[in-house]
């Protein structure tokens, strides 16, 4: 494993503080996958991780021909039912309490639903439940339990889709760039919203990437064709999904980055198309991408590069190609699916046997009566130790003064005991 260091010095009276910062070179990367499939399954593919690895989605079984909802917790695969009529449900979201989101089947249609403690809850339309046609689909749920997804309008507008808020047992409309359809994908944990609408431009409807936030939809754009679509968003506001890109009048579909009011372009890995499906805390992000020979495979993008999952296969596991990569959480596991040797297609959980941890970015440092203080983002999951040591020759010496587990927020730590003799500073993550 290789180590990365950065440095930034702080002036406080006549005493230099240099911080150090750490990080870990991805290449270096290892991971371990589990099978979320079984012979019984004619398939199975994730569409949602929590924190702590839970793993939800969709299967069929080899006997009975319906897609059912599936959740991967603790090791054990369960099925969850499904709302009535014909069995169908897929599970598109888990929080880390565990309540999953998805649709089912009803009598008649079907419906978003929320599954907690092992009952399944219609969340019905925003036009009610009694038109035949009612339809609704669940997508995400954040941490507080709001859960975004679409829904049809009323009867008397039948056709129309928008996206929709459920908190708590309220439905909110979320409306529409133009036009008549708008779906909510993605929410984080500040409750801002991605997804997609319709917009309208010199009388031709397109689909447009959308985000709501402050109760207003805006239109994000496109990479130069008329389509783009968002799908995930973390919680520092990076937004990532799909957008056509026009080049010698070829349109393909991309992946896309979108930050400080621009996308970009992430690429691919040699061939034409790619796509982002989320982006975790770290702005790590995951989807599939097509090769030089148009393979798909899933990729993780780490900040400056698209790198092939197909390639971090562990050795004789019997997997021969991750072909998506459609979720990950803040410690660096990745849900997706892809082929074994056998020729099946199964979800699977890649978890990192060393944590991915984003750089350390040291900030508002302080020096006063109390000690030198400064600040900086933690990642779920990853312990982090504050050490100094002085004089610099010395820095093979490193004291530990702190030690901290990280929660997905910025910390503050303090050295109680610095003084105005020259003390370098590091924080370590592991």
């Amino acid at each position: 494993m290789k180590l990365l260091s950065a440095r930034k010095a702080f002036l406080s009276g006549s005493s230099v503080f240099l911080l150090l910062t750490m990080i870990l070179d991805l290449e270096a990367q290892t991971y371990s996958i589990t099978d979320l499939g079984s012979n019984s399954w004619s398939y199975s593919e994730a569409h949602g991780i929590n924190g702590v690895g839970s793993v939800v989605g969709e299967y069929e079984s080899t006997t009975v021909f319906y897609v059912l909802a599936f959740l991967y917790d603790g090791g054990a695969i369960s099925e969850l039912g499904h709302l009535g009529g014909t069995p169908y449900a897929v599970a598109y979201g888990i929080n880390d309490n565990n309540k999953v989101v998805g649709e089912s089947g009803t009598a008649n249609t079907t419906h978003a639903f929320v599954y907690s403690n092992g009952t399944m809850t219609d969340l019905g339309t925003l036009g009610g439940n009694n038109n035949p046609s009612s339809y609704s689909s669940a997508h995400a749920i954040n941490r507080a339990g709001a859960i975004v997804g679409a829904s049809s309008v009323s009867f008397n507008q039948a056709g129309t889709i928008h996206a929709v808020l459920y908190s708590g047992t309220a439905k909110t409309d979320l409306g529409a760039l133009d036009g008549d359809y708008s779906s909510a994908n993605a929410i984080n944990n500040l409750n801002v919203i991605v997804g997609e609408s319709d917009v309208i431009i010199q009388g031709t409807t397109n689909v447009h990437a959308l985000v709501y936030t402050n109760g207003a939809l805006h239109d994000l754009g496109t990479l130069g064709g008329g389509y783009s679509s968002a799908k995930g968003i973390n919680d520092s506001g990076l937004i990532v999904g799909e957008a056509e890109t026009v080049l010698g009048g070829v349109t393909n579909l991309h992946a896309f980055l979108y930050r400080n009011g621009s996308m970009s372009d992430l690429g691919t890995l040699g061939g034409s198309s790619s796509s982002a499906s989320a982006i975790n805390s770290s702005g790590q992000v995951v989807g599939y991408a097509t090769d030089t020979s148009e393979v798909s495979n899933a990729f993780l993008y780490d900040g400056s590069r698209m790198l092939n999952l197909s390639n971090f296969i562990p050795s004789g596991s019997g997997w021969t190609n991750l072909t998506s990569a459609d979720a990950l959480n803040d410690v660096g596991q990745i849900a997706g699916s892809g082929y074994l040797a056998d020729g099946s297609f199964h979800a699977f959980l890649l978890t990192p046997t060393i944590i991915v941890v984003a750089p350390i970015i040291i900030s508002n440092a302080i020096f006063n009566e109390s000690g030198f203080s400064f600040s900086f983002a933690t990642q779920t999951g990853v312990q982090y130790q504050g050490q100094f040591s002085s004089p610099l020759a010395a820095t093979n010496n490193w004291l530990t003064f702190t030690n901290v587990s990280g929660n997905g927020s910025t910390i503050r730590i303090t050295d109680a005991t610095a003084s105005k003799a020259e003390r370098f500073y590091r924080v370590v993550a592991h």
